[in-house]
């Protein structure tokens, strides 16, 4: 499904409509002729009956005719054939529509059936996965016990498999074959049943030579305290080599700041290696969005002047009261002021004065050492859209960026075509997180993104092979833990921001230009620098800390600190990494260009 597009699992049967009434029209011209032509040849007196002939016509929709002798009109030959596909193709359907979950329930218990992908609730979030998922040809079985009824009957029309119950009923599951599905997904409504699903499914997987992969069981846990938690514990019975949780792909907020991130970069302006520019970035409103999208600008956003002059991001969060959000982003991030310049700001919308007080966040006019972006983030809407059309208003003489967060594109964000900008508004006024944009297969299943963050990981792989590392150690990306293969995204998230700061930007490969084939030792070696530094707030903010001796377990490392205080070979590894770009790109059909 491409962004922006409306649920539709019945399109593709408009032109079946068309093919039956055009096959219908055929059976009555040729009918009519036939009949006639046979009618006149047969001798009778006068002109054959044209209500006769019409009615003999009728009968070859249900396959009948009466007695007829002699040689036929080849008319009459086709309009019977035609009428006789016509009526069984009607039948089939109908069989087909009629005995639906009783032909899908026998499809999922074949002995060899496996791959198939089971979706526990049917909200907006399982919906839109469920439908998407069916057209591309994904067979999928949907388990819900309260849905609305438009939901159930766009689901079935698409082609789901419908199971009505309880998702935590073990019998269900069962009856779902989970243990043979390709991936589950758990997105019910509230937390707990999406918790409990995952605790249940680990019972039904057991060891099979012919999965490539583990059972992945993608949890929907809205909440970000208790996400947290359980990510940091493998408490789930039946974790190990073949079953395993992903936290991360369901999780709409993230998804939704790292593809604003991507699109709207907060180094709009490139930031080069001696320049003195800020990127600053204000958050107003710091509820679950805010929060993603301050975390995610803090592992992003490492530029070129931050490795030698220290010029690190600054993020200012606005919100009436530190308690409603920053005083515990801050205890669950305790390395944050390692990574970013952050700080909090009492405000609300309401306030007298209030777009006057972010207005004077920007830096002076004509000045070029500071980026702004204001990050819109409220929960309302139309907060969000005043807010944001108000301090598109301010005067354009500074660098500023404007990012407002809208949750459906048929509503406010339809003033925000995909291509230029709407009328108004300005070049650098942007919404984002439209759910139109962020539940679609592609995109929340990370199957785009994933492209260049396995190309990443492959070429690793590959070098660690060659210094003979075993597979044990050293798996490929369908074994890879969800922590490591985020790990390798969050490293493909930020090659742009490296080119960025060289001058080149990457897109698909082009022959009308020549593709920069490698990098300079003086480009090397700042690249390298903005890699270490982004991993190292990669790590800090998972909670890592620096140690003599690395303890994965543990979550210590011995390569937390300064690029000028690591030996050469440990600085091998992000050299490797800068080398690999673009060969890695080139395996995802991508190139850097100038």
């Amino acid at each position: 499904m491409k962004q922006n597009e409306p649920l539709n699992p019945e399109r593709r049967s408009s032109w079946q409509l068309w093919l039956g009434a055009a096959v219908a029209l055929a059976v009555i011209i040729f009918g009519v002729i036939g009949f006639w032509k046979y009618e006149s040849a047969a001798g009778r007196e006068g002109r054959p009956d044209f209500f006769s002939v019409l009615y003999h016509t009728c009968q070859l929709f249900i396959i009948h005719t009466p007695h007829l002798d002699g040689t036929l009109p080849w008319q009459l030959h086709l309009a019977r054939f035609l009428g006789a596909c016509l009526f069984f193709a009607a039948a089939i359907t109908a069989f087909l529509k009629v005995f639906r979950d009783e032909l899908l329930f026998l499809r999922l218990w074949l002995p060899w059936r496996r791959g198939h992908v089971v979706i526990c609730g049917l909200g907006d979030l399982g919906l839109r996965l469920a439908v998407d998922g069916r057209l591309r040809r994904k067979f999928i079985v949907d388990i819900e016990k309260h849905g609305k009824q438009a939901s159930f009957e766009q689901a079935r029309k698409a082609g789901v498999l419908l199971l009505a119950g309880d998702a935590c009923d073990t019998a269900l599951l069962r009856k779902a074959r989970v243990g043979r599905a390709e991936f589950i997904v758990a997105a019910c409504d509230d937390d707990q049943t999406n918790v409990a699903v995952a605790s249940l499914v680990g019972q039904f997987v057991a060891p099979d030579s012919r999965r490539e992969a583990p059972l992945i069981c993608r949890l929907l846990i809205r909440d970000p305290k208790v996400r947290q938690l359980l990510n940091k514990e493998t408490i789930f019975p039946g974790v190990g080599i073949d079953y395993r949780i992903n936290f991360s792909d369901l999780n709409p907020d993230d998804t939704a700041s790292r593809q604003a991130l991507r699109l709207f970069p907060l180094d709009f302006i490139p930031v080069r290696e001696n320049d003195e520019t800020i990127v600053h970035l204000i958050i107003l409103g710091f509820g679950s969005i805010g929060q993603s999208f301050a975390l995610h600008a803090a592992r992003m956003v490492h530029l070129a002047n931050e490795v030698d002059k220290g010029k690190r991001l600054r993020i200012t969060i606005v919100d009436r009261d530190p308690k409603n959000g920053w005083i515990d982003f801050q205890s669950r991030y305790g390395a944050l002021s390692k990574v970013c310049d952050a700080d909090f700001t009492a405000g609300h919308p309401d306030d007298p004065g209030f777009i006057a007080s972010m207005v004077a966040f920007c830096p002076p006019p004509g000045s070029q050492d500071e980026l702004v972006t204001y990050a819109i983030c409220y929960d309302d809407d139309q907060i969000n859209l005043r807010l944001g059309l108000e301090l598109s208003k301010a005067p354009a003489d500074f660098p500023v960026q404007v990012l407002i967060h809208q949750t459906m594109r048929c509503g406010f964000a339809a003033l925000f075509p995909k291509e230029g900008h709407g009328s108004g508004l300005g070049p650098r006024v942007h919404a984002f997180g439209m759910r139109e944009d962020i539940f679609t297969w592609d995109i929340l299943l990370r199957e785009s993104e994933d492209v260049l963050a396995q190309a990443l990981h492959e070429d690793f792989r590959e070098k660690r092979e060659k210094e003979g590392k075993p597979d044990a150690e050293n798996p490929g990306w369908d074994k890879l833990s969800e922590e490591f293969k985020d790990s390798n995204r969050q490293a493909a998230d930020h090659i742009p921001v490296k080119l960025r700061a060289l001058g080149y930007h990457e897109e698909i490969l082009r022959s009308d230009k020549q593709r920069i084939m490698g990098f300079t030792d003086n480009e090397l070696l700042l690249l390298a620098k903005m890699e270490h530094a982004r991993w190292c707030a990669e790590r800090w903010l998972a909670g890592w800390i620096f140690g003599p001796v690395t303890d994965r377990p543990r979550k210590i490392s011995r390569y937390l600190k300064e690029w000028n205080k690591l030996l050469p070979e440990e600085q091998k590894k992000d050299f490797e990494q800068i080398r690999a770009i673009p060969n890695v790109l080139y395996r995802a059909r991508r190139g850097i260009y100038r």
